[in-house]
């Protein structure tokens, strides 16, 4: 899905986590391409010839930074990942609105219900 176009600044903040791609609309091919976690900001400024990730420079310049860019992005199937604790317990919600708790094999956990409050 294209999210942002222009013979300027274009920049994006991903909604979910995925993947966003900086297209040249002159040349139509795809200069950048990179992975973003939900709220990351793609942003390519023409001028200064880069593309910053929440402010990062990627190491690669884009050929022809005059030409007219779009941003695409394409949602990860996986639910938005959110670490938690050192420990690689990722959390996330799925399309459903679920929260899901992805575990590396081997962790142990112990679930504990949460105490109802009543009326």
């Amino acid at each position: 899905m294209q999210v942002s176009s222009g013979g300027r600044v274009v920049a994006y903040t991903a909604p979910h986590d995925g993947k966003a791609y900086l297209r040249d609309d002159t040349d139509n091919r795809v200069v950048y391409s990179t992975d973003l976690r939900r709220d990351q900001v793609m942003r390519f400024d023409p001028a200064l010839d880069n593309v910053r990730i929440d402010g990062n420079t990627a190491p690669e310049g884009i050929a022809n930074p005059d030409h007219d860019h779009s941003i695409y992005f394409s949602r990860s199937a996986q639910p938005d990942r959110v670490d938690v604790s050192s420990n690689n317990v990722v959390t996330g919600t799925d399309a459903n609105g679920v929260t899901t708790v992805h575990v590396p094999i081997g962790v142990q956990v112990d679930v504990q219900k949460q105490p109802t409050v009543s009326n």
